[in-house]
């Protein structure tokens, strides 16, 4: 049984004869935990309801240090059945993070990294008579058509930082928010793209600060921001110097490689799943703070 994540760990509390099973963890921050409060009988009796199972076994099998979780009934299922063994996160470096981070996983014997994989259809595609003049070319073309597309100042010289995915605290999209007004007050050839949906209040937080920024008029053709899901073309990956990705936690990271195909440098932070491509990444050593 192939287990992604904490959507389906519960499956494994309804089968009668145990079965090999191997959990995969894309995202080991969501593990389907409700911490509101301190979890006992009423709420027990309530979960029991929804997933038609007696409140005795959510109470034994999904509650941790006081919360429901939906990720333990699978881990524990593999401590019992198959001696820890089975559960993996995405990238190395995640599995020792998730292992020593997320209290769920402490003592198993291991938590596998298996590197998530890429479709090649993604990559830039180069054909053996092109050379490096024609890659530059291209990218001047692609900034040009980016700067026109997103109100951007024209400028071919112009180096474009690039954020795409989740407005969250996971992504650390406030450090960005705390920064903008200073980078692109300091360089004057910076022009900064923000794009994706708001998911929390770190990303409530972010967006706020933008629309001061873009409503002060100070940054109107160095910014542009889009607090919501919109298809990007293939030219702002090509057109893209720098992909932020100042996250507090990254499993795997997607985003740095499709860009990094196209050329792009990382900034972002040495963690989990991140550091694999050319770029400049720095060690958080205060999650919760801009400085550190």
């Amino acid at each position: 049984y192939h287990c992604p994540d904490f959507h389906a760990a519960m499956a494994v509390m309804y089968i009668e004869t145990p079965l090999p099973v191997i959990v995969v963890l894309h995202n080991a921050e969501y593990q389907g935990a409700i911490a509101t409060q301190h979890m006992g009988k009423r709420e027990a009796k309530h979960f029991g309801d929804i997933f038609n199972l007696p409140p005795d076994r959510i109470i034994q099998e999904t509650f941790i240090e006081g919360k429901f979780c939906m990720l333990k009934p699978v881990v524990d299922f593999a401590r019992e059945h198959q001696e820890g063994y089975g559960i993996c996160a995405v990238s190395r470096n995640y599995a020792l993070e998730a292992s020593q981070k997320h209290s769920v996983l402490w003592g198993l014997p291991e938590v596998k990294g298996i590197e998530n994989c890429m479709p090649e259809s993604e990559r830039l595609t180069v054909s053996d008579s092109e050379d490096e003049a024609t890659y530059a070319k291209a990218r001047l073309v692609a900034k040009q058509f980016v700067q026109e597309k997103f109100g951007l100042t024209q400028d071919p010289s112009a180096r474009i930082f690039v954020f795409l995915g989740r407005w969250v605290k996971q992504k650390g999209v406030d450090y960005i928010a705390d920064v903008t007004e200073w980078m692109l007050k300091t360089y004057k050839n910076a022009q900064l793209v923000m794009i994706g949906p708001v998911g929390d209040s770190y990303g409530s937080y972010a967006r706020a600060k933008f629309d001061r920024l873009k409503d002060s008029g100070r940054f109107g053709g160095s910014l542009f921001v889009h607090a919501g899901f919109l298809e990007v073309p293939k030219e702002l990956k090509l057109a893209c110097d720098f992909c932020l990705m100042p996250s507090r936690d990254e499993p795997f990271g997607y985003v740095d490689i499709e860009f990094a195909w196209f050329g792009a440098a990382v900034v972002g932070s040495l963690r989990g799943g991140l550091g694999k491509l050319p770029g400049f990444y720095f060690q958080i050593l205060n999650a919760d703070s801009s400085e550190h």
